[in-house]
């Protein structure tokens, strides 16, 4: 009891208590029958009613302070999450009227049956564990980050499929490619979408995570996972089919791009559907722009695909279905979806199996296994992997302070963490340009002095270069992300200043990029052009950059010189 006070906030004590208190008044430890009057028998029928409204008021207060600890600039702290934790078991036992919560979900055999044929025993169980641990809170924060991106990326789509290209464009913006993670560290969604380096499975991922914000299914199109291999291989080719309007269309994370029909470019290219790239063979082939490098997704592949469903343990569990009757109105987002039918919902499986006119059957279809992979690694980071995801990560937390303490008869110095650059990366993705601009300025001038404490060590110094360097190159991607003609020519600026200050800096090839393709839009293929010359041959975007390199160069008049960036934003 004492453990349950220790979690609320002030003002919920006073009704805990009052709860308490009704639900001891109904326990007199007399076990045999009472006879009572008619009378008698009004007042515990109102005292019981009673008991019901206190408990409904207690399960309300808790709910709202659960909800009104749950902001990405909290979570991450694990006092703040400690605290979550509680509150929302407690308010898991009130809701249900239980003062022990069960060990598992109790499900009926038919449920069980369709869960055992998708997930194995250690997912089974995650998916009906009762309580609320801290690797709930990290999907939690997940799905916070997640849905607001979502809600600016959108941008001015007026209709679902814009919106789903709009979401794509904005997520290839804010993430450049890469081949693998440093030291093939496991990142969740959350970590990946902040630190800006993707690989082709992070995109896809995001993507999916992204369109079930809006409620949109999407699904992993790719070659079957042999029976033999428990793990889906994160470099084989693959597309992400969006279900929509009773089609699917394709996007593919590792080009970069949606594939389109050729010649429908016009003002917003053509994004073409599953069964048109079954009938047109030229929508594949027009993505092979080298003999020696053939684009990897065939028709072949696409006649009987496999069929991977996106989610994790933590989206289908039932302790999380029961939580997002919460999230509604102004707070409202996915946090939850079922993966098998049952109360009367349909689950992921369901949906994704009976889409109308696609060549599938409930046997092509299995459990996409990369999230899972990288949240349960998470959970269990090897000393290594630890260490490796502190280096990549320190940038986060500067500028580093200085405090005194006392220590015994010492005065020590305790180094403090600001988060500056960590915030204003959180403000940049909730769409809070402006802040996130200033922010991103603010951490550039003060770590451009010496740290403020009395021993500056080796990790300390590179924490704030990368920290230093980050904040110019996200700058730039704000402004960008801002849109207007000014906040374009701030971003050149900014992305030009880079490379001039960082020639071999981590984001190079990103700046080329995003320079190449604001001149595109600016109406001059050949400045664009120029700018992908500049890109590494081997980046990992190669072949949708080479398709763009051939397309912007047979629309670039022939006699016209390249233009520099800088002239084509004023």
């Amino acid at each position: 009891m004492i453990r349950f006070f220790q979690y609320l906030p002030a003002r919920n004590i006073v009704c805990a208590g009052l709860l308490i208190s009704l639900c001891l008044c109904g326990c007199s430890g007399n076990s045999q029958p009472v006879k009572t009057s008619a009378p008698g028998a009004a007042a515990a029928e109102k005292g019981a009613a009673a008991a019901k409204t206190q408990q409904k008021s207690v399960t309300e207060d808790l709910l709202n302070s659960i909800l009104s600890m749950l902001s990405l600039e909290s979570l991450g702290f694990a006092s703040q999450e400690d605290e979550v934790i509680g509150l929302m078991n407690q308010w898991q036992r009130f809701s249900q009227g239980n003062q022990v919560l069960e060990e598992e979900v109790a499900l009926d055999e038919a449920t069980l049956e369709a869960l055992r044929s998708r997930l194995s025993e250690r997912q089974l169980k995650q998916v009906r564990r009762s309580t609320f641990q801290r690797s709930d809170i990290e999907r939690l924060r997940n799905d916070l980050l997640l849905n607001a991106v979502t809600k600016h990326a959108v941008g001015q789509g007026k209709t679902d499929l814009e919106r789903v290209a709009n979401i794509f464009t904005y997520l290839v913006r804010n993430t450049e490619l890469i081949a693998s993670h440093p030291d093939e560290l496991p990142l969740t969604s959350y970590q990946s979408y902040l630190l800006g380096k993707n690989t082709p499975a992070d995109r896809g991922w995001l993507f999916v995570e992204l369109l079930r914000q809006l409620k949109i299914n999407a699904v992993i199109l790719s070659g079957p996972m042999p029976k033999d291999i428990e793990e889906w291989d994160p470099n084989q080719p693959f597309l992400v089919g969006v279900l929509l309007d009773k089609h699917v269309y394709l996007f593919d994370p590792r080009l970069g791009l949606p594939l389109t029909i050729p010649g429908a470019m016009g003002t917003t290219p053509a994004i073409a559907t599953l069964e048109q790239v079954r009938s047109k063979p030229e929508i594949l082939k027009q993505y092979t722009v080298a003999e020696d490098k053939p684009y990897p997704i065939t028709a072949e592949l696409l006649k009987t695909p496999g069929v991977f469903l996106v989610g994790d343990t933590g989206l289908w569990c039932y302790r999380f279905q029961r939580l997002q009757k919460a999230f509604t109105g102004t707070r409202a987002m996915v946090i939850s979806e079922p993966l098998v039918d049952g109360d009367g919902q349909q689950g992921l499986v369901t949906r994704v199996v009976n889409w109308p006119g696609q060549p599938w059957s409930a046997s092509q279809i299995a459990i996409w296994t990369y999230p899972e992979t990288q949240l349960s690694g998470q959970e269990s980071l090897s000393a290594q992997h630890q260490q490796t995801l502190t280096r990549i990560t320190d940038g986060w937390k500067m500028p580093v302070v200085g405090e005194k303490a006392k220590k015994g008869d010492q005065i020590i110095e305790i180094r403090r963490p600001t988060n500056k650059f960590l915030f204003a990366r959180l403000d940049h993705a909730q769409g809070k340009l402006e802040d996130a601009v200033k922010g991103y300025t603010h951490v550039r001038l003060e770590l451009s002095v010496r740290p403020d404490v009395k021993e500056v060590t080796e990790r300390m110094v590179y924490a704030y270069l990368l920290a230093a360097e980050d904040s110019l190159y996200w700058t730039g991607v704000c402004k960008l992300d801002q849109g207007g003609k000014v906040d374009r020519r701030i971003a050149t600026d900014k992305l030009q200043q880079y490379l001039k200050v960082y020639p071999k800096g981590r984001w190079v090839d990103a700046c080329h990029i995003l320079l190449a393709q604001m001149a595109a839009d600016a109406g001059n293929p050949a400045a664009a052009v120029a700018e992908l010359d500049k890109v590494a041959a081997d980046h990992p975007q190669g072949q949708g950059l080479a398709f763009l390199k051939q397309r912007w160069s047979q629309a670039a008049p022939v006699a016209e010189a390249p233009a520099t960036p800088a002239a084509l934003a004023k």
